[in-house]
């Protein structure tokens, strides 16, 4: 056999298979997740090293014909790891954010793609005879049918709609957790924005490589077109992988979960303890306690913590918020945190924006810029500059 020689493209193919099963055992060996969200991880990362196997053994021309020759079985295996990954991603995101969350048989459900998609494969390949799979892999008469082109469109955009279902998981998250922490920046919701979007931008570039098959099997396309489009697959999937092991060596995952159905729990508590929020004793409590002690300075402020500081549950606290104030206790709690820069900021106009926020109990500019302009209708330095003008 000659040398294999290996071009840039082969080489970020083989650095995604490493980088992929690298991030997997540092996960396989590390603590800060349920074991259950380390597997499904897991299988994630694990799955995205198999594609890149199906694309370097099928595509690189220097590994094709090795592999041919060990034997043609051995092509399209990787394959299957895209009716893999998105059910993956899915059931992690599930796992993670939603306490109550375990495997039953019902999720079963999601291998459905995967054994139609084996059933086609056996039909049109595995149970050819040996000649034939050769000749199929020499001649790529598979890749290019009509047949395999829409089967593997249907794929792409079932995996489309498991991200979309990963999205509307991470909004339900984001929104439950407005009812029980006063900073969200503290919550891990930037590493699954950043796993979604991620796998967003990868899956659209596949969609619009598989949808450009489409039109070539009933138009020509320019074969370049087809070569720079599966390639910048290539470099995004490398670069989300990359991006997702970076991330997790500064700063591991680790994700606060809440209720599966967080919403209709809310609304039962709420019913049983609406008498509650409209006691005017309770309500003055609240209003003492929270101008006298300022526990809305601390940035990492709970609704379970702020209740044991009052004296009551968390449930009656949550519903004296939303139905008194009419507000959850993440604009409760940075509502007071607003007036109390505010405050600062009429003593001392010389004040930084920095050092002001982080006084008052924030943890993120973004988030405290929001606030104040929503509150004030202008932002902190406007305020500053009206608050000059007015002493002048």
């Amino acid at each position: 056999m000659g040398t294999v020689l290996f071009n840039l493209n082969d080489i970020v193919l083989l650095m995604t298979i490493v980088f992929a099963v690298v991030f997997s055992t540092m996960l396989i060996l590390g603590q800060a997740m349920n074991r259950m969200s380390v597997i499904l991880l897991s299988g994630f990362m694990l799955s995205h090293a198999l594609i890149s196997v199906h694309e370097l053994t099928y595509y690189a021309i220097q590994f094709r014909y090795e592999v041919l020759d060990l034997s043609p079985n051995l092509f399209f295996i990787g394959n299957f790891a895209y009716c893999l990954d998105a059910p993956f991603i899915y059931l992690y995101v599930k796992s993670i954010t939603q306490k109550e969350f375990s495997l039953n048989r019902a999720d079963a459900l999601h291998l459905i793609p995967l054994g139609l998609f084996l059933v086609y494969m056996v039909v049109n390949y595995y149970g050819l005879e040996h000649a034939q799979k050769v000749d199929i892999i020499k001649s790529w008469t598979l890749t290019t049918s009509w047949h395999y082109v829409i089967t593997e469109t249907i794929i792409k955009v079932i995996r489309i709609l498991y991200l979309a279902g990963c999205l509307k998981l991470i909004n339900e998250y984001y929104e439950a957790h407005k009812g029980s922490r006063s900073e969200l920046v503290s919550v891990e919701i930037n590493w699954l924005k950043l796993l979604a979007k991620g796998f967003l931008l990868v899956l659209l570039f596949e969609a619009l490589l598989s949808l450009t098959k489409v039109y070539n099997v009933f138009s020509h396309v320019d074969i370049d077109v087809l070569i720079n489009l599966g390639v910048s697959v290539y470099y995004l999937t490398f670069a989300f992988i990359v991006a997702l092991l970076i991330y997790s060596v500064n700063k591991y995952p680790s994700i606060n979960p809440v209720p599966a159905k967080a919403e209709q729990t809310a609304k039962q508590t709420e019913s049983k303890t609406a008498k509650v929020a409209f006691k005017h004793d309770f309500v003055t409590h609240i209003e003492q306690v929270m101008e006298k002690d300022k526990p809305y300075l601390m940035p990492d402020l709970s609704i379970d913590t702020l209740a044991e500081i009052l004296g009551v549950s968390a449930k009656d606290l949550s519903v004296t918020l939303n139905r008194h104030y009419q507000m959850n206790f993440y604009e409760f709690v940075n509502q007071y945190r607003i007036e109390e820069a505010k405050r600062l900021l009429s003593e001392d106009d010389n004040l930084s924006v920095t050092d002001l926020l982080y006084q008052v109990g924030f943890n993120s500019k973004s988030v405290f810029y929001t606030f104040f302009k929503k509150i004030e209708k202008m932002t902190p330095s406007q305020y500053k500059k009206q608050i000059r003008e007015s002493k002048a």
